[in-house]
């Protein structure tokens, strides 16, 4: 994982190819994730000291004007 920030819970991040919302983890070695739809199936925990993730800050795109 190249970390390239220290998400904080409630942060939205990209990894994997979607947006995730940072949650609290009792290890300082694991970042939870929970996807931006809200499924609570999907949440996952990721490993820092594996080095396997590149996890960066969401970025969205602008709404088109009218």
């Amino acid at each position: 994982m190249t970390d390239t920030l220290n998400p904080t819970p409630g942060s939205i991040v990209s990894c994997r190819s979607r947006q995730w919302v940072v949650l609290p983890s009792e290890n300082q070695d694991v970042i939870r994730l929970r996807p931006l739809s809200g499924n609570e199936d999907e949440i996952t925990g990721l490993y820092r000291q594996l080095g396997l993730e590149t996890i960066t800050s969401a970025t969205f795109a602008l709404p088109k004007g009218t």
